[in-house]
């Protein structure tokens, strides 16, 4: 019954492999069917059993059309790559974002992030940083990270302002915050009381 409903919801058309799938058949749905081991890709036996092709040609045309990585199934993101392109073209890998900063000259057509499945890919690279998957990969990472320490600074700036009372009072440490309770900031003065050495352990 789930062969003859996914063979049903993918039907080839006939002007070759470049438009196998019509756009409105490809859902997220529709990849649970065919991941009949659960195991969150679609290799090519899977797209065999679930749907009936012309060819064996035509199936494996399909996978290699989707399979960026080039590892011989289609994952989910590689999926929703497809869901895209049948959609939007199969220009920048379907993304709408990328191929506006590819046409606006925001992007270089040589960067990674020119075809890439890349969660929240929206082309932005104007300076051409990211050479390559290792490099965007890197710079990806190192974002997250000055992100979470940004959210961290955001709940310890009125943290200290609000507990420091209380912990030099109990420490009898001498209160170093400036006048009305504020941290000290450039804007608010007082880094001068600072002892030196605790910036030089910051950084």
């Amino acid at each position: 019954r789930r062969a003859g409903a996914t063979s049903s919801a993918l039907r080839m058309q006939q002007d070759g492999p470049k438009t196998l799938i019509k756009q409105t058949f490809l859902t997220p749905a529709l990849f649970k069917q065919i991941d009949a081991d659960n195991s969150g890709s679609i290799d090519l036996e899977e797209l065999k059993s679930a749907v009936k092709f012309s060819s064996s040609a035509d199936v494996r045309a399909l996978i290699q059309r989707g399979d960026l990585n080039g590892d011989g199934v289609i994952d989910y993101p590689e999926y929703e790559r497809l869901m895209n392109m049948e959609v939007y073209g199969d220009a920048a890998g379907g993304n709408f974002y990328v191929r506006q900063a590819l046409d606006l000259g925001l992007l270089k057509p040589t960067s990674p992030l020119a075809d890439c499945v890349m969660v929240g890919n929206k082309g932005f690279d104007p300076l051409g940083l990211a050479k390559n998957l290792v490099e965007l990969d890197t710079f990806r990472e190192a974002e997250i990270k000055h992100g979470r320490l940004a959210m961290l600074a955001a709940v310890g700036w009125p943290a200290a302002e609000r507990l420091n009372p209380y912990f030099t009072k109990a420490m009898g440490a001498p209160d170093l915050l400036v006048a009305g309770g504020k941290v000290p900031s450039l804007l608010n003065g007082g880094l001068e009381n600072i002892n030196p050495l605790f910036f030089a352990g910051v950084i």
